[in-house]
């Protein structure tokens, strides 16, 4: 599906400094690193004059902001609050009807953003009820197309929605609402894997929260390449002003190399949610050490059909002494911080909500069972047009998704893309 989303879009945010000199010290040594993935598409609207070089207020914030990581079942929501910004990062499940109700209890009528991490219909899934609900200032997506109707459907009413644009910032981009900051960390160009997932680092005064969506372990490993050479650039900076290029290059040199052993500047965080739901795709050593959080949170149905989290993710984040909270346990879980320490609420089951694949469809929470799915719910699922939900209703049963190959038009990778979306279940 192609979109003409050229009419609401706006010219990419302006990279900090130091990130421009780690495109010219990396060379093509570090293709990562290459300075086109600052310039705005050809397509979007004739770029505005150019942002002066911000500087990151240094005084202590006024107010407080609130971290609301709602309990939208096998789904993702998290609401930011502060005095001068409201975010909204991914819009739960497409069966549900919870997001809207959450933020309004949370008492907000306007968000200056919507970030969507990637167009799976767990984080996507109630964009047209939030722009139509709230006055929305823009909605920031990663650029890759998905094909299901709910991608259809949120884009569609994005574009339909007047005085809302669009946006798809890449990494280094930097916002600023008042002390609330937002820096962009993925993707670095157009992905092309719908898990290289647009990653946000949101900063209120000294304190820092990390989301990146079902980001997997390569995206990860793509994020502390960015970071480090980010870190690269900045000592760069400083070696230029008084040494040769070969200090630079030296700093350069430095970005790429093993894993980190302890927290890099710019992904370092007191809070981290876990991605793709505590899955074992995600969270690697690695990255757990470069960010480095005090607490992780997560966001998954009780009884989570895909037994998220995995086992092993919390084994690896109890080895580092690390607490853990997930909506399953806890519901809502809210952090408050004034930009120095922080406090964490844990709301419990705090709202009813309306499930739209209730009984007597083929939807449990989060799960799409291809034996019981309706035509219309089928489609949902990736690589699926009407024609081939025909075809997977004429081969019931099935008992297992590997069953889906004897599918016309199912090919080995296409039913590892159901596979990995994380939607299609037999229960």
């Amino acid at each position: 599906m192609t979109r003409d989303i050229s009419v609401r879009a706006r010219p990419a945010l302006a990279p900090p400094a130091a990130l421009l000199v780690v495109a010219m010290v990396l060379g093509s040594g570090c293709p990562r690193q290459e300075q086109e993935r600052y310039e705005a598409p050809t397509d979007l609207a004739e770029p505005a004059d150019e942002e002066p070089e911000r500087e990151i207020p240094e005084h202590p914030p006024v107010g407080e902001a609130v971290f609301h990581h709602f309990d939208v079942g096998q789904a993702d929501a998290t609401l930011i609050r502060a005095p001068e910004g409201t975010i909204l990062i991914d819009a739960g499940h497409w069966q549900r009807d919870d997001v809207v109700p959450y933020i309004r209890g949370a008492g907000v009528s306007e968000i200056d953003v919507v970030a969507i991490s990637h167009p799976h219909a767990d984080h996507l899934g109630q964009v047209p009820e939030v722009v139509e609900a709230f006055d929305v200032g823009e909605v920031w997506m990663s650029g890759y197309e998905h094909e299901s109707a709910t991608f259809e459907r949120a884009v569609d009413a994005v574009l339909e929605t007047e005085g809302t644009g669009y946006h798809e910032p890449k990494a280094g981009a930097v916002e600023e609402f008042g002390d609330l900051i937002v820096e962009v960390l993925n993707p670095e160009r157009h992905p092309a894997h719908v898990h290289d997932n647009l990653a946000l680092r949101v900063r209120y005064g000294e304190f820092a929260a990390v989301y990146t969506g079902d980001a997997e372990e390569e995206h990860e490993a793509g994020m502390i390449a960015w970071a480090k050479a980010a870190g690269a650039g900045e000592d760069a900076v400083a070696a230029a002003d008084g040494a040769e290029g070969e200090a630079a290059g030296e700093a350069a040199e430095d970005a790429s190399g093993d894993a980190p052993d302890g927290p890099l500047d710019a992904l370092a965080a007191q809070l981290l949610q876990l991605g793709h739901h505590g899955s074992r795709t995600s969270s690697s050593s690695a990255f757990l050490r470069a960010v480095s959080p005090e607490v992780v949170v997560y966001s998954a149905a009780k009884d989570s059909q895909y037994d998220h989290p995995h086992a092993e993710v919390i084994s690896r984040i109890e080895e580092l002494g690390i607490d853990i909270y997930g909506t399953p346990t806890s519901g809502t879980i809210v952090v408050r911080t004034n930009g120095d320490g922080y406090e964490i609420e844990e709301q419990g089951d705090a709202l009813a909500v309306a499930d739209t694949g209730g009984a007597g469809t083929g939807s449990a929470d989060g799960c799409i069972d291809i034996n019981r799915a309706s035509k219309e719910e089928l489609q949902e699922l990736a690589h699926t047009g009407p024609a081939r939900a025909e075809r997977i209703i004429e081969e019931r049963p099935y008992e297992s998704l590997d069953g889906l190959h004897r599918v016309h038009g199912f090919g080995e990778s296409r039913v590892a893309d159901i596979k990995a979306e994380g939607l299609a279940c037999i229960e």
